[in-house]
């Protein structure tokens, strides 16, 4: 199918690869897996990805080379087959860390189920903490279509068998849907899809305002100033240790408003007892008979 003049699926992205492609940053490294002609990989190395491609086929293959020159982009590409293929594994201590940020798999449903298990288990093997799949494939609905797409039912997605694939990921989007598709002579018309898009968990996620409240709590817990009241007690000294004549009224010397220190009465009903006796109106009827 790759052996004519045209490409066999055209040149331009799939859509939902093209949807949800910003889940990429410019200059992460993204694998296509079985890329064929180039076209997904060739779009995605035009947004500033760094993109690595493999193949069985090299007809396919040397299209995606002319396609890429003829776009001014470069990728690497690899012609195996998904078993022979190079994937990268987590790196040991002190090794380099060839793993990818993201993996895009466009309608890779050649393969049986014992294939695909392997695949999809290295797809996720071949991502570090934090990348991201996009995948889209049929589902068994387009059988009844015929558009595009394997014949074999075994060969074609559902929502539960995706989930159980990538259990390892956190489901960021599946959507099963239909949509009218014009990709080239191989995909046209109606069709029954299935997309995902996965993210494995590991790295830590921070929206621009929660890190920037994160970095000012940790200010604040390194060097927290004392409150109103430790600096009032640092300035001042504690309450009745000083004279009733180093503080007038509120205005305290060491800058601070305070209270005047209290001074120390007898209890409640002794004092009453004493302004009272003092007092001409009430001396009389306080005295001692024998007074």
């Amino acid at each position: 199918r790759y052996g004519r003049a045209d490409y066999h699926f055209g040149t331009a992205p799939n859509a939902w690869l093209a949807r949800h492609a910003h889940v990429w940053a410019p200059g992460q490294r993204v694998l296509c897996v079985a890329d064929g002609e180039g076209r997904n990989g060739v779009w995605l190395a035009q947004r500033g990805l760094r993109v690595a491609a493999f193949d069985v086929a090299e007809a396919g293959l040397a299209k995606a080379r002319r396609l890429a020159a003829d776009r001014g982009v470069s990728i690497d590409l690899v012609q195996a087959d998904v078993d022979a293929y190079a994937w990268p594994a987590a790196p040991t201590a002190g090794a380099e860390d060839r793993r990818f940020d993201g993996v895009a798999a466009i309608f890779v449903q050649f393969a049986h189920p014992a294939l695909r298990a392997r695949m999809f288990e290295r797809i996720v093997r071949a991502l570090r903490p934090g990348g991201r799949l996009v995948l889209q494939g049929y589902t068994p609905k387009q059988l009844e279509y015929r558009t595009g797409g394997p014949p074999q039912v075994e060969h074609l997605y559902t929502g539960p068998m995706l989930r159980a694939a990538f259990a390892a990921l956190d489901i960021e989007v599946l959507e099963d849907y239909e949509a009218e598709i014009a990709e080239g002579a191989g995909h046209r018309g109606r069709s029954a899809l299935i997309g995902l898009v996965g993210r494995k968990p590991g790295a830590r996620i921070q929206c621009r305002a929660r890190r920037g409240r994160r970095q000012l709590l940790a200010r604040q817990t390194t060097a927290r100033q004392p409150s109103r009241a430790s600096r009032r007690r640092a300035r001042c000294a504690p309450w009745g240790s000083r004279p009733a004549s180093s503080c007038s009224g509120w205005a305290c010397p060491g800058g601070w408003r305070t209270r005047r220190p209290r001074p120390a009465y007898p209890r409640k009903g002794a004092s009453r007892l004493a302004r009272c006796a003092s007092s001409p109106r009430y001396a009389p009827a306080l005295r001692s008979p024998g007074a």
